[in-house]
């Protein structure tokens, strides 16, 4: 398979086949959600300004499922249009598919049940929550467990707190500090990368000219009120023996490139 790079297809294009895919999914009874950068535009219209001031340009679809759907969705995927990449498919063809667009060359990634990468975002349960797009909360959580957040992520992160209050509990259209938390209360390592991440956040806003003042102000408050909310959950025992080792030892999983989130 030669990964061809999508032509003759317009950002906006690619935003409206991510929404033909998941409204035709839908239609099959399965369950598909777009995740990544089309999702964080497709959620947050208000501020793509932001992507487009950071010349952040989007040029592949990621969507997320669940693992019971992943033989009906090669049919599906194929039926609109594309073709599967065999390679990745042999390897890890129940955990995550790619397809390229036979015509534009548009490359489509699927993760199943969880993205697996520095850190897992689990989807259990969760894909029926909202949509066409995985939540405002796990579309953050998916940005936050990168180590080494810097570049297109770290623009994706100021997007999603300036468009997204944080609250407890609540998964419309807001970030859920209470689902974060619980998560961060368990697991050392992704608490790590999660607040790492949001403290460089913090100190890397004033150098993003393009942010008005009040925006980074309201930024900023989210960030706090995220870090409290991380801060202030019961830790488990799990969590406290890992913390005594701290990043002396890796904390995270190495991702191959070839295997990477594109989004």
């Amino acid at each position: 398979m030669i990964h061809l790079e999508p032509s003759n297809i317009t950002e906006d294009q690619i935003l409206e086949e991510a929404r033909r895919i998941v409204e035709a999914a839908q239609s099959k009874g399965i369950v598909l959600r777009t995740l990544g950068a089309s999702a964080i535009r497709i959620h947050t219209p208000d501020f793509a300004y932001l992507h487009e001031k950071a010349n952040r340009r989007i040029s592949d679809l990621d969507f997320a499922s669940y693992k019971k759907f992943a033989k009906e969705l090669i049919g599906h995927i194929s039926g609109l249009g594309y073709e599967i990449d065999n390679r990745l498919y042999a390897i890890h063809g129940l955990t995550r598919q790619r397809y390229f667009a036979k015509k534009t060359g548009l490359m489509v990634d699927v993760f199943f049940d969880k993205l697996m990468m520095c850190h897992d975002v689990d989807f259990t349960g969760r894909l029926e929550l909202d949509s066409p797009t995985i939540t405002v909360t796990d579309l953050l959580l998916e940005k936050l467990q990168i180590v080494g957040l810097g570049g297109k992520d770290l623009v994706d992160v100021i997007m999603l707190l300036a468009g997204h209050p944080v609250e407890k509990g609540n998964e419309k259209d807001c970030i859920n500090c209470e689902y974060i938390s619980r998560i961060m209360g368990k697991d050392w390592g992704f608490y790590y990368t999660v607040t790492t991440n949001l403290k460089k956040t913090s100190e890397a806003l004033p150098q993003f000219s393009y942010v008005t003042e009040d925006i980074k102000t309201r930024i900023q408050s989210r960030i706090t009120d995220l870090l409290t909310a991380i801060e202030d959950e019961p830790k488990s025992t799990g969590w406290k023996l890992r913390a005594r080792v701290g990043p002396k030892k890796q904390w995270y999983r190495e991702v191959d490139s070839f295997f990477a989130a594109q989004g």
